[in-house]
């Protein structure tokens, strides 16, 4: 069976099982999204790149509590770049068993893939995975490895790397789990009208106010705000992303990345920005909180900050920097209406 002929087994497959499990788990609550965990399979042959990398996926929507199973294969005809990909498991047509006991008989390397969908939030999944691969050339060995992954939206994680003999014409396999989210139709239209506010203190505050699509990524900056209790006027810049879901029972589902960064006061939008660019990144460490609230709810998340001091060792006499914390906790407030 060639590559194409494999794929479109796979995709009616997908379609079958869903359709079944849908029926197995009515009594799970779905707040209006579901949890898309893809098994991709990719594949490199060793043509100088001329010839694209190989790419199958299988995948299912996962509602908090569902358990589904997968299997990929590689190694057909002894080409390790000719793979297969099927799922979810078991198959409810009797032609579909017999095709994959078929593509795992005829594989050189199988693994099977259990996954069991824990959480789905805002912008991200946690889900348990288990898996073991089997090669035909050593059936006695089984390589097993369970973890729990929290993956954000579209993020790939590789799970196993198998490499070719040198001269072959495939230079090697590698599998990946990939994350994304499936909002119920009902939902997609939704807009989410947000408020959000920054302080530093009782006196300082900046607010803004803008508008995302469902489940759409929103970036927000605040100006910077002044630091008291500053010994040499610093200033705190918030800035970060958020991801607004509207669930089935009228809740909105948050998450919300906030950045911090200290700044000393600068002369001009200009020079802000300049040293915004050159500093985002590592000295900016975003800090990340998931909640759900009711539509207009203002939620106040306590952003964790510390500010570098110089203090000289009681012992050495040496100057250092030292973290401490801030006079007044510092903090964003997210509200979000759904239109």
């Amino acid at each position: 069976m060639n590559v194409s002929t494999r794929v479109a087994v796979v995709v009616v497959c997908a379609v079958l099982g869903a359709s079944h499990a849908e029926h197995a788990s009515a009594q799970i609550v779905d707040a209006g999204f579901k949890g898309l965990v893809q098994i991709r399979v990719v594949s490199n042959p060793t043509s100088d790149g001329l010839v694209p990398p190989r790419n199958q996926t299988v995948f299912y929507d996962f509602l908090p509590g569902e358990s589904k199973s997968f299997m990929v294969t590689a190694g057909h005809n002894g080409d390790l770049c000719r793979t297969g990909a099927a799922g979810p498991m078991p198959f409810t047509s009797p032609e579909f068993q017999a095709w994959a006991a078929q593509e795992e008989a005829s594989a050189q390397y199988v693994w099977h893939f259990d996954v069991h969908m824990i959480e789905v939030k805002a912008g991200s999944l946690t889900f348990d995975l288990s898996w073991q691969r089997t090669s035909r050339a050593a059936p006695d060995e089984r390589l097993r490895y369970s973890q729990r992954l929290t993956l954000r939206l579209d993020e790939m994680r590789p799970i196993d790397l198998l490499h070719s003999a040198p001269g072959k014409d495939c230079a090697g396999v590698v599998i990946f789990a990939e994350a994304g989210i499936r909002s119920d139709p009902s939902l997609l239209a939704k807009t989410l009208e947000w408020s959000l506010w920054a302080s530093t203190g009782p006196k300082t505050a900046a607010h803004q106010s803008f508008k995302s699509m469902q489940g759409a990524v929103a970036e927000f900056k605040f100006e910077p705000l002044t630091v008291p209790g500053s010994e040499n006027g610093e200033q705190m810049l918030f800035f970060g992303t958020v991801i607004g879901r509207a669930r089935l029972d009228g809740d909105v589902e948050v998450a919300i990345d906030v950045n911090r960064l200290t700044v000393q006061p600068l002369a001009n939008q200009a020079e802000l920005i300049a040293r915004f660019k050159e500093r985002i990144g590592p000295a900016a460490a975003a800090f990340r909180k998931n909640l759900t609230a009711k539509p207009g709810e203002a939620v106040k998340i306590v952003v964790p900050t510390g500010l570098l001091r110089k203090t000289t060792d009681p012992v050495t006499g040496k100057v250092r920097l030292e973290s401490v914390p801030p006079v007044y906790e510092m903090s964003v407030t997210v509200q979000a209406r759904v239109r």
